[in-house]
């Protein structure tokens, strides 16, 4: 990991924060400045519409331009409904690679597009953290690496996730 030392401050950080948006935008530029990526994302889960809603994303103005252009709108307005995901984010491991951008947004985009937006962007790896306090659901975040920029390792992670949604105020 590029700065996992970090991950100590950015919890005490989360811990301290104001407000959800504020800890949202705390852990998406710590999550980029942690380990290097091109973007990360922080969704909220809603459970009453069974969906996860993009509460902030940590990126430069050119990547989030170029997504909202390939996309046709702007990456926080796309309905991100996990489906039978839901059960393995709620359930399952806290943290993942995922196979693609495809799987990162729940299907939501269609391969192609996903596909184009990973090539375009320079997208190499990308990973998935669940943010859970015991049985409750708090959001996720996702970490897009660029191409060639090396791995992040799952184990870490889930350590983080652990951390980071201790952190957080529900």
């Amino acid at each position: 990991m590029a700065n996992g030392n970090g991950i100590d401050g950015l919890v005490r950080a989360l811990a301290a924060a104001p407000s959800e948006a504020a800890a949202d935008r705390l852990l998406a530029e710590g999550l980029c400045g942690a380990t290097g990526a091109l973007a990360a994302a922080v969704m909220r889960f809603e459970p009453d519409a069974g969906r996860l809603r993009v509460s902030h994303i940590s990126a430069g103005d050119g990547f989030l331009g170029s997504v909202r252009r390939l996309l046709g709108q702007p990456i926080e307005s796309l309905d991100l409904r996990p489906g039978a995901a839901l059960a393995e984010i709620q359930g399952g491991p806290m943290a993942i690679e995922f196979h693609g951008l495809h799987q990162a947004l729940f299907g939501q985009v269609p391969e192609e597009v996903s596909s184009m937006l990973e090539l375009s962007l320079g997208i190499g790896r990308s990973y998935g953290l669940a943010l859970r306090r015991g049985e409750q659901l708090l959001g996720t975040a996702s970490i897009f690496m660029p191409v060639g920029g090396g791995s992040l390792e799952v184990p870490e992670l889930t350590g983080w996730a652990g951390m980071i949604a201790g952190a957080l105020r529900q």
